[in-house]
């Protein structure tokens, strides 16, 4: 119709949101859904492979320590993030499994 599919405007817009842009508006992040926005995969950092936004610091790598025994309380304090980033990571890979 003229008017579009008018149902599937609000699913749509939900995942465009999830679709992170550089200064110039160009797709370049993905923000998986169940990371809450801290947990972002872009190709040109650690060949997309999921980390803490704005890190370098690998979601796979805190769930492996989560399972070593490590508090996420502990893993905060030792990357110098907050318990937040932690968490969504965890719930990421979680999630992902």
């Amino acid at each position: 119709s003229r008017e579009g599919q008018l149902e599937m405007t609000k699913v749509i817009e939900e995942y465009l949101r999830l679709i992170g842009r550089d200064s110039e508006g160009v797709p370049d992040t993905l923000f998986p859904k169940n990371g809450r926005h801290v947990v972002s995969i872009t190709s040109g950092v650690l060949a997309g492979r999921p980390v803490i936004e704005g890190t370098r610091i690998r979601t796979s790598l805190i769930a492996q320590r989560v399972r070593a025994g490590e508090k996420p309380e502990r893993l905060a304090a030792d990357y110098k993030i907050p318990l937040e980033a932690i968490e969504a990571a965890i719930e990421y890979e979680k999630a992902a499994a």
